[in-house]
């Protein structure tokens, strides 16, 4: 009997060589997991981008935006705008 399981999900980076990195890394720790396991593993990293899609940057116009309506729609005390410790500027509600 042959049983197939499927995995999806997102990975994001600072840089695109850490992008590299960590790819590298992952197929090295799925494919002796697996192995472990007596069974194989097959990565399909599907890039809609190149260079790979990196960390998220937000547009500070559309930020603003997004905690005007939250603050409208929430109240202004549910809103708060923050610096990451990458310096990009966030607004979580």
């Amino acid at each position: 009997m042959h049983s197939k399981l499927k995995i999806v999900g997102t990975m994001r980076a600072l840089t695109v060589q850490a992008q590299h990195r960590l790819q590298s890394r992952l197929g090295q720790v799925l494919h002796a997991q697996f192995a472990s396991c007596r069974c194989t593993a097959e990565l399909d990293w599907r890039m809609s981008m190149n260079p790979p899609y990196l960390v998220l940057i937000n547009d500070a116009q559309l930020a603003k935006l997004g905690a005007k309506t939250a603050s409208e729609v929430l109240g202004v005390d549910q809103v708060t705008a923050f610096v990451s410790m990458h310096g990009c500027k966030r607004v979580c509600w």
